[in-house]
C-alpha cells in the first residue's frame, strides 16, 4: 500500500490537544488508523466494510 503523508489524516472532532487519539485516514479501499502521539509507528489498515462495522460498534457503547 502506498505510504500517506501526514495531511492525508485527520484527527477525530472528539480529540484535544492534552489526550491521546487515533487518526483516520484513507487509502485505496482501506481505512488506516494510527496513534497521533507515535505517526511513524504505523497503522492499522482495515478493508472500508470492516472499518464502518468497528465504527457502528463503537458509537453504539
Amino acid at each position: 500500500m502506498a505510504s500517506m503523508s501526514r495531511r492525508e489524516f485527520r484527527k477525530s472532532s472528539y480529540s484535544s490537544a492534552e489526550h491521546e487519539c487515533v487518526e483516520v485516514g484513507r487509502s485505496e479501499g482501506f481505512v488506516k488508523l494510527r496513534d497521533s502521539k507515535d505517526p511513524d509507528a504505523g497503522t492499522l489498515d482495515l478493508p472500508v466494510g470492516a472499518a464502518r462495522r468497528l465504527f457502528d460498534a463503537l458509537r453504539v457503547r
